[in-house]
């Protein structure tokens, strides 16, 4: 059982090397192109439109830019909430923002509400999950190995889980690797196609 464990634990290290590396080796202003596909198809999709909060994230390493799609969710009056790290153990919790000045630098770096934003409880709505590889057979999600997202990725059943992905990010023909902690997602949107 360790041996076929860590062989899974194995696959996702090298997985996970291959596609970050092709990810931040894209050509921005290619990538900024694909983001903006990629969230208009987004803010088209059914559970977008009838969703009263968009759980996002501030893109960091090459992940697809969903500005758009925070901007859009503020514009329309949408609860619109963002993730801050509680710790390096895997913990955070979404905070509602008014816009996008209420952001501060947060644990990694990286932008997340301030002092002040409302914290927002994970019950229903889209949230939009980031990650490093999705298979398009089963909609599994290779993550960072952190687990940030592994509590809340499932959940709810009154929450969409969306992945915006570039298409290289999807796998064909094989699967990402899992283990017992690791969740689906509902959708996967790419510039190239809606799963």
């Amino acid at each position: 059982m360790k041996s076929m464990e860590a062989s899974v634990t194995e696959k996702k290290v090298n997985l996970r090397a291959f596609y970050l590396k092709q990810r931040t080796s894209q050509d921005e202003n290619e990538a900024a192109e694909k983001s903006k596909v990629i969230c208009e198809k987004i803010t088209h999709l059914p559970e977008y439109e009838k969703a009263e909060c968009i759980f996002a994230y501030m893109p960091v390493k090459g992940e697809v830019d969903v500005h758009p799609v925070i901007e859009a969710g503020l514009s329309s009056g949408k609860c619109v909430a963002l993730p801050k790290c509680l710790d390096q153990n895997g913990r955070m919790a979404f905070y509602a923002i008014k816009s996008m000045d209420d952001l501060v630098s947060g644990e990694f770096g990286i932008l997340e509400p301030g002092e002040g934003c409302p914290l927002v409880e994970v019950k229903s709505g889209i949230m939009l999950v980031p990650g490093v590889a999705f298979d398009i057979d089963n909609r599994n999600r290779l993550g960072y190995g952190k687990g940030y997202y592994d509590s809340y990725v499932g959940a709810s059943k009154d929450v969409c889980y969306v992945a915006p992905a570039y298409d290289f990010q999807i796998l064909r023909g094989i699967h990402v690797p899992t283990e017992e902690h690791d969740k689906r997602v509902d959708i996967i949107v790419s510039e190239e196609m809606v799963v």
